[in-house]
């Protein structure tokens, strides 16, 4: 199902040279979330969040 899909997208632009459609298979999305959930998902995402929070800080003191 998920190579079919991704076929309308430009995988190795988007993601990154050599990232091909089949590459995309729900073995391997399941490996990615099982993953994401062993490493605390919420910890990955407030590490995300105050990135972008310092960066909207360092655009909002060199604009203002």
């Amino acid at each position: 199902m998920f190579p079919k899909y991704m076929d309308s997208y430009a995988c190795e632009h988007l993601i990154g040279e050599g990232v091909l459609p089949e590459h995309f298979n729900d073995d391997r999305l399941g490996r990615v979330l099982d993953q994401l959930y062993l490493k605390r998902l919420s910890g990955i995402f407030t590490l995300i969040a105050l990135a972008a929070v310092k960066n909207l800080e360092w655009i909002y003191h060199r604009y203002t």
